[in-house]
Formats: C-alpha cells, structure tokens, sequence
C-alpha cells in the first residue's frame, strides 16, 4: 500500500477468481477508521485478463420511469476583486461551467460574474421561493475563500468583500442555513475557492455492488425519493490554486469540465469526484491539493445523491 502526503491510498488487490468480493479497513493514527466493500469481476469476452468495476459494466442512460423534477444551476465566477488580488480564471471556469450544464444536462441557469455579496444571498434566497420539493439545485463558486481558524468557519469573498470585514464575505453558515430550508429535495454546492473543505461532514459510505442496470435503477428510484445535501469541493481547508502554468481554467476547474464533457450516462455526484481524483492522480496534479466530497454540514442531508443526467436522455 502507497500512502501519499494527502492521504490517498492505492493498492494492488490480487483477483483470483471470476467474482471477488473486496473489504478494504483503513486505520489512521488518530485511530479514525475507514471500510470499504466493493467487488470487481473479470470481463467474459474480449480480454480476459482485465478487470473491470460492476460500479460501470452496465450503463444507464434513461431514468425517466423516476421524477427528479427540474434541474436549476447558481453559477458564480469572481475575478475582479477591489480589496483582494484579481484571479485569473474563476470568471472563465464558471462561464464554462454554466455553458455545458445548460447546453448539455439542460439545467435551468443563473450566472453571475463579479458578483457582490448583495447579489449572492439576494439570488441564494431567491431559490427558497422558487423552487419546488422535487426540483434539484446545483450551486457553483469559483472565487476567493477565508477561514477564520480560532471559529473553524470558512467564508466565500464576495468582490466588493473586505479583507479586515468578514461581515462583508458570505459565511459557509448563512449559506447552509438558507440551503437547509430549501424546498429542493436535491441540492449539491461545487466551491472552487481557499478553505471550501469547512462546508463538509463525514464522508459518504459507499459499498459499489451493483452490477446490472436493474439494480442501478432501484438505486435511482430511491435517489429519487431521498433529501441531499452534498458539496464537492476543489481542496480541503487550504489554500487552493487558480490556474497552472497560465492555463485558462483552475486545476479542479479543468478536471470537473473533462468528467462532464465526456460523461454520456447518468451519472452521481460521487462517481464525478471519483473520476475527479482519478485524473488529478494519473496526470500527478495534486500539488498539496485534494478534492472532497461529502454530506453538507448541518444542511439537512437525509441520504442519497446528486444525479446528474444528459439533456438527450431526460428529453427522449
């Protein structure tokens, strides 16, 4: 087993048979354990020798039998910052970002750019009345983030924010609690921003057992009828980077837009963090630097996921 600074684990697992069920147990040395139950089957044409995850060996394309109501979007990308240095990339990434949620996965949007405080808690609130309890809300933040250590709170930076005025800035607190008496039975926050791992909980439990498309839509049906409140989020309570190497997106940003643009199923928030990791991994971007992906704190999270489907299928 490899541990790495960020405490990401790999290890090769023997496969010995045509089915081989896997338990994983972590313990770190805080004594905090971890378990993880999944399977891995080997193909039954073509190469023999691979293995492949049942997570994906059949596709779901078409959830339509379930009512997961509309799909609405808050995207918000700040750059020009009066009190704080200017970024470089969050107006691009959330322009980007709101593009292909709406062109493909047919969300309903809302972007903002340069956005005020005012203008962020006025929309956030908006959705209280707006929403029903079977719409889904994706919130995006793409900007600069505080933590004040001594109240382990974290905050996102408006543009007009002050650095010595942290009532200026947008604290993870007032937005759980506007997110907590939302309608919306779906709700996911994607922050993109210094000290966003403050918005999580403990991490989700997952056991990948399912290995046909009938199982996967049982799965659904369930999602369907289930209170979420997750957040994905480019880094934990850390600095995070804009860009690298002059690129035109954030590392998260980049990673996040390639798992959507090549994603052709339906698809859950976990396997999109999942993918996330994957690719930050096998291209050695970490740089200190590890997304998260968790119940939101105190926000109301009953169980299940955010599902993300193409536009062509919830339409056929």
């Amino acid at each position: 087993m490899i541990l790495e600074q960020q405490s990401l684990f790999w290890v090769s697992v023997p496969i010995s048979s045509d089915k081989n069920n896997i338990h994983i147990k972590v313990t770190d040395s805080h004594q905090r354990e971890v378990d993880l139950n999944f399977s891995m089957v080997k193909e039954k044409s073509g190469d023999q020798n691979k293995v492949i995850n049942p997570n994906s060996y059949e596709e779901v394309k078409d959830i339509s039998q379930f009512n997961f109501g509309k799909y609405y979007a808050l995207i918000i990308g700040n750059n020009e910052y009066q009190s704080y240095p200017k970024l470089k990339t969050a107006s691009n990434d959330a322009r980007k970002v709101e593009k292909i949620l709406r062109e493909k996965y047919g969300f309903n949007t809302k972007l903002l750019i340069d956005a005020s405080q005012f203008e962020i808690v006025s929309q956030l609130n908006q959705y209280r009345y707006d929403l029903s309890e079977n719409d889904n809300l994706l919130i995006y933040y793409a900007g600069h983030g505080e933590n004040v250590s001594e109240e382990n709170e974290g905050f996102w930076i408006p543009v007009d924010g002050d650095k010595n005025n942290k009532k200026t800035w947008v604290s993870n607190q007032s937005l759980t609690e506007i997110i907590e008496t939302m309608k919306s039975l779906h709700v996911i926050v994607i922050a993109d921003s210094c000290y966003a791992g403050t918005l999580s909980a403990q991490g989700i439990p997952r056991s990948d057992l399912l290995e046909t498309s009938s199982e996967k839509l049982s799965w659904y049906g369930v999602l369907s009828e289930t209170k979420s409140r997750t957040v994905l989020t480019s880094g934990g309570v850390s600095p995070v980077y804009d860009s690298l190497s002059g690129g035109e997106h954030s590392m998260f940003a980049e990673e996040f837009l390639q798992v959507l643009s090549e994603n052709n199923q339906v698809i859950e928030g976990y396997e999109i963090y999942k993918k996330i990791i994957i690719n930050v991994k096998r291209e050695n971007k970490t740089l200190g630097q590890t997304p998260v992906y968790s119940p939101m704190k105190h926000a109301g999270h009953e169980a299940g996921e955010f599902i993300f489907q193409p536009k062509s299928f919830s339409e056929s």
